[in-house]
Order: structure tokens, then C-alpha cells, then sequence
């Protein structure tokens, strides 16, 4: 969202949410209602935290998803514990001081923690929550990507807070966009669909204009990869244009504009 409609619409987005322009109370009162956070003190900065010490934060949500967490590697608890995170935040600040003073708002806890089995990453229910499956072979560059990826989620869901993207009998829609969901086949909710495409947008914008498009990341893999991902589910978001909202239509009008820059440059 942050290169599909620039940062004024990202802080008029959190405004219709939290009632105010970007205020940290306002927010964490927002948080409250809205997310998975019960026993937290907020603090004006990202944290770093295992699942088995997020459990006294967010219970419910540990007891619901605990069978989806596994034991974490040495490796991600020494790089929990040892600065290597905190390393790539100073890194993206230096990058690009809005999109990490954007991080350091919406997103106030990072899971960083190995998984059992595939479980929903950033939802409605866990905005301000960043749930990160981080690998062992993972590197800085994953990690700044995966912020703007969950941050292009959290925005998203605060948006479909005041502005609604779709009927919600319409968002678990099954399209066949031709790659391979992960639990299976080539269908996807047209909601999770929506989000998808759009976070591979901004990935290619961020990647364009800090690693280039010749870079390869662990995560999100190469620039063709995204690039035929976007082609797939821009296909199938046109077919199923009509059942998205204005506001849903503004978003994807943008980001097909966007996107047709980038894959022009790739």
C-alpha cells in the first residue's frame, strides 16, 4: 500500500480506524478492540519475542495455534537474542525512514518462531502482531521484506475496517488463478487473493527501488517468480472485478497501474 497509494493514504487509512491521525494511544486502544493482544503493555517500538514467551501476552491465541509451533532452532533464538534483528530495522531506517517509522506503528509485537505446520500468517484478528516463520537460511533482506509484506496486510485489514472491501459472503470465493495455494490445489479464497497480489506489488517496488530487480531473496524468491504470481492473480481478480467494492476497486485499479510499470522494467 505504501507505493500503491503513497503514505498520506496509508495515514488517512489509520485515521477512519482509530479515530485520529497516527497516535500511538489511539492505536493501542484500536489494538484492544480489534487484535489478539490481552495482557500487553504497549510500547512505542517493535518487540522481538518467541511464541512460548508470547503466551502470557495473547493467550487465547497461543492455546488456538499452539499445535501449528515448533521448538525454535538455536540459530533463530541466538539471532533473536543477539541484535541480528534489531540490525536489519536500523537497516531498513536507513533505507527508507517511512516505511520504518511506519513499522515501528503498526507493527508492536514480531513472532519470530519456527512452524509444525501451515497456519494463517497477518490477519484481522492479529494486526499489530507479525507472525514470522523465520528460516534458518533466511538473511537481512527476508526479513525487511516480510515488514513490508505484513505491513501491506495490516493496512489492508484497517482499511476494510472503515472502507469494506467486499460482501463478506463473497471473500471465501474460490478462483483458479493457476499456482499452487498452500493448502492445496490452485483455487484461492478471492479475499486471500486480493491480499496476495497486492503484497507482491509492493514487493516489487520496494525491491526495485532498494535491491534491484536482478535480486533473488529466500523468501519471496526471485523477481520472475513474483512477477508470474501477480500475472496469475491479476487475471483472476479482473474475472471477479465486479464483486469488490469501490474502495477495493480503487486499490486494485492503482495496483495494476503499478504493476504494469514493473513488469515493463523486469
Amino acid at each position: 500500500m505504501y507505493y500503491i497509494k503513497g503514505i498520506n493514504e496509508i495515514n488517512n487509512i489509520i485515521q477512519k480506524a482509530i479515530g485520529m491521525p497516527r497516535d500511538n494511544n489511539a492505536y493501542y486502544n484500536f489494538l484492544k478492540k480489534n487484535s489478539v493482544f490481552e495482557n500487553y503493555q504497549f510500547l512505542d517500538e517493535i518487540e522481538l519475542y518467541n511464541f512460548q514467551d508470547l503466551h502470557p501476552l495473547v493467550p487465547n491465541y497461543c492455546e488456538k495455534y499452539k499445535q501449528h509451533y515448533a521448538m525454535n532452532s538455536p540459530i533463530l533464538n541466538d539471532r533473536i537474542n543477539n541484535g541480528f534483528f534489531r540490525k536489519a530495522l536500523k537497516k531498513l531506517e536507513l533505507m527508507n525512514a517511512d516505511l520504518f517509522n511506519l513499522s515501528n506503528f503498526l507493527i508492536k509485537i514480531i513472532l519470530l518462531n519456527h512452524l509444525e505446520s501451515y497456519t494463517d500468517g497477518t490477519t484481522g484478528e492479529t494486526i499489530g502482531l507479525s507472525c514470522m516463520d523465520f528460516k534458518d537460511h533466511f538473511d537481512e533482506e527476508d526479513f525487511i521484506e516480510l515488514i513490508v509484506h505484513q505491513m501491506t496486510h495490516m493496512v489492508l485489514f484497517m482499511d476494510d475496517f472503515s472502507d469494506k472491501h467486499m460482501l463478506d459472503a463473497d471473500r471465501d470465493i474460490m478462483i483458479d488463478v493457476g499456482i499452487k495455494y498452500v493448502l492445496g490445489g490452485t483455487q484461492f479464497p478471492i479475499y486471500i487473493a486480493f491480499h496476495s497480489y497486492l503484497v507482491g506489488v509492493e514487493i516489487l517496488n520496494f525491491r526495485q527501488q532498494f535491491n534491484g530487480l536482478n535480486y533473488t531473496g529466500k523468501y519471496h524468491g526471485t523477481t520472475k517468480r513474483i512477477v508470474n504470481g501477480c500475472e496469475s492473480f491479476q487475471t483472476g481478480l479482473k474475472e471477479y472485478f465486479s464483486l469488490f467494492s469501490a474502495r477495493a476497486q480503487s486499490i486494485l485499479n492503482a495496483a495494476f497501474d503499478s504493476f504494469e510499470t514493473i513488469r515493463v522494467s523486469s
